[in-house]
């Protein structure tokens, strides 16, 4: 258990790197999204092919994948897009109601049942995130803040979606083969966007 638990802890840190790479890089928001899919994708595809493990990428990929790789494509998007209008901390917290948010549907449509403590846990993220904007959601309600909420928001469903699709896949499918072919789908969706995503220079590829 301990071991999933530090699993979560690290793939949450790395998730967030990207508010802080987009703010020190200078990227836009599509350049990010498609190079952090596609060389996601080409690291997995490196580590797999060291490992010997190149068979567990083989399979056509279900409409589930297909969904998620939509999914993630936007849900990077839209919060790189918010923190474009707000704070990196509120963008992040708005992400990170997505795991609480989909406990509570699980609840509901997977039968993944919640105890007290599980739900008083999460009804605390809630507060949390209400504490941070200590308690007055006017601030985040300001013109030139709200298309950074929506986007915040957006950034929140796709991302409580594809956590719960994730819960969906067939036990056929392993985890390498769902994140690589979810990494290359969401890369193939910003390919009509390269025209407008000029090449890295030294400065920026680095990032």
């Amino acid at each position: 258990m301990l071991t999933y638990v530090l699993l979560a802890l690290v793939s949450a840190v790395a998730m967030a790197s990207s508010g802080i790479i987009a703010r020190f890089s200078g990227l836009s928001a599509a350049e990010l999204t498609f190079y952090r899919l596609a060389v996601g994708a080409l690291c997995l595809l490196v580590f797999v092919a060291c490992t010997g493990r190149l068979k567990t990428l083989k399979g056509k990929p279900d409409w589930r994948m297909a969904v998620n790789g939509v999914l993630l494509v936007g849900f990077m998007l839209t919060f790189l897009s918010a923190i474009e209008y707000i704070s990196l901390a509120n963008a992040i917290m708005l992400v990170y109601l997505a795991p609480p948010l989909s406990a509570f549907v699980a609840h509901w449509l997977l039968d993944e049942r919640l105890d007290l403590p599980d739900s008083s846990l999460i009804a605390l993220s809630f507060f949390g995130f209400a504490m941070l904007q200590q308690f007055k959601f006017d601030l985040v309600l300001h013109a030139d803040q709200f298309p950074g909420l929506v986007f915040g928001l957006m950034s929140l469903l796709a991302y409580s979606g594809f956590l719960l699709l994730n819960r969906r896949s067939l036990p056929a499918h392993s985890q390498l083969q769902r994140t690589f072919y979810q990494l290359v789908i969401g890369a193939c969706c910003m390919l009509p966007f390269l025209g407008a995503i000029p090449v890295p220079d030294q400065q920026t590829l680095i990032w």
